[in-house]
């Protein structure tokens, strides 16, 4: 996959999160810009949709890792995880 192909997927997974969502939420590149209190919600819906995304593309499930800075000072790191094992033989 070339760099164009990529940034058009994680576009269209970042897109639809923040349609899917009620509250303010800006795209920034590579990152959602959301209400503190909203952070983890926002993180775990990502998980949520690049999941979907995946399984809509015939691609292996999995969610992917994210982390939540506050201020660009404290962090807070979310694990990614496969949702489904590929028996390769």
């Amino acid at each position: 996959m070339d760099s164009l192909s990529l940034a058009y997927h994680e576009s269209e997974i970042m897109l639809r999160v923040v349609e899917r969502q009620r509250t303010p939420i800006y795209i920034l590149h590579d990152c959602l810009i959301c209400l503190q209190p909203e952070a983890l919600e926002v993180g775990k819906e990502l998980q949520f949709e690049y999941i979907r995304y995946c399984q809509e593309q015939g691609w292996t499930p999995l969610a992917p890792a994210f982390s939540i800075e506050r201020l660009g000072k404290s962090k807070y790191y979310a694990s990614g995880y496969r949702t489904q094992v590929s028996n390769i033989t």
